[in-house]
């Protein structure tokens, strides 16, 4: 319940302090925020960035794979939406091999929900590039776990 606190807060836009990140940017704030995380080593991930628009403003956001400090725990995706100041991080990804985003009205099978949709923003996208991933899409003030592949 705390971590969907902190993205609802997160998401009060700053009025006329348009805010705008960079991979760069983002990676800065997200360790300045979450200072248990570290940035994923490029020779363990494909891909450890991705830019979209996730809220769906016509502004570039930047998504990112995280890692504990501790090991022993699971991988976050860490996000920088434009127009809010402090970046969001989802907590445990489903898999963490590669990140990227899905344009908004890609259609998705959602296997846990057994329905068929497009997705109405763009997405980011966790995948182990074989088979298991999913996509978090913001709604609501909260970014939503679908599994689009299994």
């Amino acid at each position: 319940m705390k971590f969907l606190a902190i993205v609802v807060l997160s998401l009060i836009p700053l009025g006329s302090q348009a805010q705008t990140w960079q991979p760069e940017s983002c990676k800065s704030a997200l360790l300045a925020a979450y200072t248990t995380m570290e940035p994923l080593p490029a020779s363990q991930s494909s891909a450890a960035v991705t830019l979209g628009d996730y809220n769906d403003d016509q502004i570039q956001d930047v998504a990112m794979l995280l890692r504990p400090k501790r090991h022993d725990r699971k991988q976050s995706i860490g996000v920088c939406l434009s127009n809010v100041k402090i970046p969001v991080l989802i907590n445990y990804a489903y898999v963490q091999d590669h990140i990227s985003t899905k344009a908004k009205g890609t259609r998705y099978n959602d296997y846990d929900r057994e329905t068929t949709s497009r997705y109405e923003r763009d997405a980011i996208t966790v995948n182990d590039k074989v088979c298991c991933g999913a996509s978090y899409i913001l709604r609501g003030g909260v970014f939503v776990e679908i599994v689009d592949s299994d």
